[in-house]
């Protein structure tokens, strides 16, 4: 065998292998369901409250990738909440503060979760 080939068509993958004094002599097609791949971005859970000293880990998503894409996590008051660069938030003081998640490779696309922080 001299090479191996993946051709990747949406959710579908074929595989040809070729020998070396042959054309490809298998092609096999797995065809793989996948997740719902529509909608807008989003931050999952998109409302929380948390008490002073505690945190919850946030997840962004877009179309059907929330592990595929890195984000940039952002708080509209770090005096209220910080949040990591993995998306984990901690209450600092009471209030209500905005985290904003911006994909990397577009700035542009962003989704945002409301956080309550109370003592």
């Amino acid at each position: 065998m001299t090479g191996v080939r993946w051709i990747v068509v949406g959710l579908v993958a074929v595989i040809s292998i070729a020998c070396s004094d042959q054309s490809p002599k298998t092609n096999i097609r797995a065809d793989t369901p996948g997740p719902d791949c529509t909608g807008d971005p989003r931050v999952s859970p998109a409302t929380a409250t948390l008490h002073i000293g505690d945190t919850i880990r946030l997840t962004a998503h877009v179309g059907c990738s929330a592990s595929l894409t890195v984000w940039r996590w952002a708080s509209s008051k770090d005096t209220i909440a910080f949040v990591d660069s993995g998306g984990v938030v901690r209450g600092v003081n009471a209030g209500v503060v905005t985290i904003v998640a911006s994909l990397v490779a577009d700035p542009n696309v962003k989704a945002a979760a409301a956080i309550t922080i109370v003592p």
